[in-house]
Formats: structure tokens, C-alpha cells, sequence
């Protein structure tokens, strides 16, 4: 009977982590919460990418979402991060529900092997609070269906 009330309260917990990382991404999505971009910031947003040490084309073409940093990281300062689609293979040793709660350490397990453009697990734990919001809900979306991104 305990194991049954502790697999209860875990699956209820579990429930309200998925809710509130379901607001997160709807609320991260929409149009109307997303700052207006001009031209300056698209350009100031190319410069950064260009001097981050990376070929510009082969990073946006291979990437599926490419993250601006606040702060540069690392003895390079990267101040881009450049995502693709993590496969199944990307997964193994990894609890999906870990990424998904936006555990750390399974984060940065995970990006060093998503990566494109050499973000490693050090560079990971250099990360500003804001910028480790940002990396780790724009990880769990990808395990979200384009339908309910979009809604």
C-alpha cells in the first residue's frame, strides 16, 4: 500500500510539472510576448553569430533552433548556441522525463551531444540564470508536438 501512495503522489507531481512547463512553453511561444525585432537587432544578432568562431552558414543551416546568450561563456565567449533535433540515439543513458522537468545535469548531458556549434557541458554550468531558463525550455520543447506549440 505504501508503494502504491508514493507512485501516486509521484505521478501527481509529475502531472503538475507538465502543466507548468506546458504554460511555460505556450506563454514563451506566443506572438504577443515576444519583443518586436527591428533590422538592428537582426543585424546585431548575425555579427554575434558570425564572431562566435563558427561557420554562419553551416550553423544555421544544420541547427534547428539557434539561442542567443545574454553573457558569453567560456574562455571563447560563445554567445550563440545552436541546437538540432536530439534522435533517439542522443537519448541513451538519459531520462526523458529528467529533460523534460529541465533537470541540469540531464541538460547538460544532452547538449553537448545536440550541439552544433561546440557547446559543451562546461560551457553549460557557465550559464547565467536567465540563459539556463532559456536553453532548457527551448530543449524540452523539442519533445512538445508542433500542434501545441502553435495553439
Amino acid at each position: 500500500m505504501n508503494k502504491v501512495r508514493r507512485f501516486s503522489s509521484f505521478c501527481e507531481a509529475s502531472n503538475y510539472i507538465f502543466i507548468y512547463l506546458f504554460f511555460v512553453v505556450n506563454y514563451i511561444m506566443k506572438d504577443d510576448n515576444k519583443p518586436k525585432n527591428n533590422d538592428s537587432d537582426v543585424v546585431q544578432n548575425n555579427n554575434k553569430l558570425e564572431n562566435s568562431g563558427v561557420d554562419f552558414n553551416l550553423s544555421l543551416k544544420s541547427a534547428d533552433k539557434v539561442i542567443y546568450l545574454d553573457s558569453p561563456v567560456g574562455k571563447d565567449n560563445l554567445e550563440v548556441i545552436a541546437l538540432r533535433k536530439p534522435k533517439p540515439g542522443d537519448l541513451r543513458g538519459i531520462k526523458l522525463l529528467d529533460v523534460i522537468q529541465m533537470d541540469s545535469a540531464a541538460a547538460a548531458t544532452l547538449i553537448q551531444r545536440i550541439s552544433v556549434n561546440g557547446f559543451t557541458t562546461q560551457h553549460f554550468y557557465e550559464l547565467e540564470p536567465a540563459d539556463l531558463l532559456e536553453l532548457t525550455t527551448e530543449i524540452a520543447t523539442f519533445f512538445t508536438k508542433q500542434k501545441h506549440l502553435t495553439a
